[in-house]
């Protein structure tokens, strides 16, 4: 594909890093406001889901390593399609 800056890969990564903590903590709020009288069962199962899900991130951008960048950038991109299924399939329409 060609010679790629290492500018064109961590800025992207960058402002998605930006915007992730920036909605993080409404998710976080989202998640845990059905379920207050068990605040921190919910919490720690969010904890656990997000570990499970970088952890199979990580092997699986560990193992195409040697492709270059395509991989991160791939599992990156997956990671917030998924995020956007599953936000719009929780939404109830009226």
């Amino acid at each position: 594909m060609g010679s790629v800056s290492a500018l064109a890969i961590v800025m992207p990564i960058v402002i998605y890093g930006f915007a992730v903590g920036l909605t993080m903590p409404q998710a976080m709020a989202g998640a845990l406001t059905p379920f207050p009288e068990m605040a921190g069962t919910a919490s720690s199962l969010l904890g656990f889901l997000q570990a499970m899900a970088g952890a199979i991130a990580g092997i699986y951008v560990g193992h195409g390593v040697d492709a270059g960048a395509m991989p991160m950038v791939g599992t990156i991109a997956a990671m917030g399609v998924a995020s956007f299924v599953i936000t719009n399939a929780g939404r109830r329409t009226v």
